[in-house]
């Protein structure tokens, strides 16, 4: 077997050519990683660099916008050409505790980012990846996102919480959805519209087990048996899912940022979609828009999908999805100081 060489550690590859048996990197060891991005150095300038815009050139934009597509090298942004920092529109990473690699660093902005072609995943659906990062951040603060959107999906937001160093690479797990089994997936990294990226050093997509793990839909899609719950007004949970477009979910106070509502499906099923149903009350309770989270244990949660919402009814569709929890959080409050109110919170729910 051979080494591949890295300057925080290395691969060694599998005797079946199938990808790396074992690498390690920055200290960690992950056994049976999935073959991704340059080989098997993992370093991020040779992605592909470039910006989403408007017709392929112009403005920046955010997809899914209408006309929004990718364009290498725009807005200046070609990673393979950061040789030195601040060149082409992009700044890089160049600093001895991190072996003076040059990698591509802080995206400026939601548009510019990177593209990642032929991402090998051993099974269709979710992926572990591991974003090694530096973000000088206060420790404990969330001030930074990374957006990603895997094979044309919603842009999937993750929070990268303050490191308080600027030079050493820090590794992140992070699962997204979305993906084909082999070598046909492309993500895009970018920053996003609300919040500044962390300097990305290098990306991974490991497989801890080295082989696809049977998925097990253990949830139920019967709304009668999830069970409800939120940061506001506990008692009207259930009001809000209980098949009844006349009773409701509120808050019974002026709506806030960051309210949120949520069900557990006792198990892990497939979502694709959401309505916040107000059609026989409440038509006026309605925020400006809300993020739609899932979360397989409760407590590490993901964000799919974001929306601007309506009186009458809210619809979101997003990438099927297993999860066992789906929570609905406010984005952004309506300005007339309502109270938010759910009348009957309906999904597009399956077991396969």
């Amino acid at each position: 077997n051979s080494l591949t060489a890295h300057s925080t550690g290395g691969c060694v590859d599998n005797a079946a050519g199938d990808g790396a048996a074992q690498c390690k990197l920055n200290g960690t060891t992950w056994n049976y990683p999935i073959t991704v991005w340059r080989g098997q150095t993992f370093q991020a300038e040779d992605a592909q660099g470039g910006a989403w815009q408007i017709g392929g050139n112009g403005a920046g934009c955010i997809p899914p916008a209408n006309n929004c597509s990718w364009n290498p090298g725009g807005m200046g942004f070609i990673a393979s050409q950061c040789t030195t920092p601040g060149a082409n529109g992009c700044a890089i990473i160049v600093d001895s505790n991190n072996g003076m690699g040059k990698r591509v660093g802080y995206f400026n902005g939601p548009s510019k980012g990177l593209k990642f072609s032929g991402v090998n995943v051993a099974c269709a659906g979710t992926a572990n990846l591991t974003i090694y990062t530096t973000n000088g951040d206060v420790v404990g603060t969330t001030a930074r996102h990374l957006s990603f959107i895997v094979n044309g999906g919603a842009p999937q937001d993750v929070t990268f919480t303050g490191a308080n160093d600027w030079s050493h690479p820090a590794g992140q797990a992070v699962t997204l959805s979305g993906f084909n089994a082999g070598t046909n997936n492309t993500i895009y990294v970018t920053a996003t519209g609300s919040a500044g990226a962390p300097d990305v050093d290098w990306i991974e997509v490991t497989n801890t087990g080295g082989a696809c793990a049977t998925t097990s839909v253990t949830g139920t899609c019967d709304e009668s048996k999830w069970v409800e719950s939120s940061n506001v007004n506990d008692g009207t949970e259930a009001a809000g899912n209980d098949g009844s477009l006349t009773t409701r979910f509120t808050t019974g106070r002026a709506m806030k940022g960051g309210d949120y509502y949520q069900a557990d499906m006792t198990g892990t099923v497939y979502l694709s979609g959401i309505v916040l149903n107000n059609q026989q009350t409440s038509s006026s309770d309605y925020p400006a828009s809300v993020d739609v989270y899932s979360s397989n244990d409760g407590s590490s949660w993901n964000k799919i999908v974001s929306g601007a919402a309506g009186g009458t009814t809210t619809t979101i569709s997003f990438t099927k999805t297993l999860m066992r929890y789906v929570r609905v959080q406010i984005n952004a409050a309506n300005s007339n100081n309502n109270y938010w109110s759910i009348g009957e919170l309906q999904t597009t729910c399956s077991t396969n």
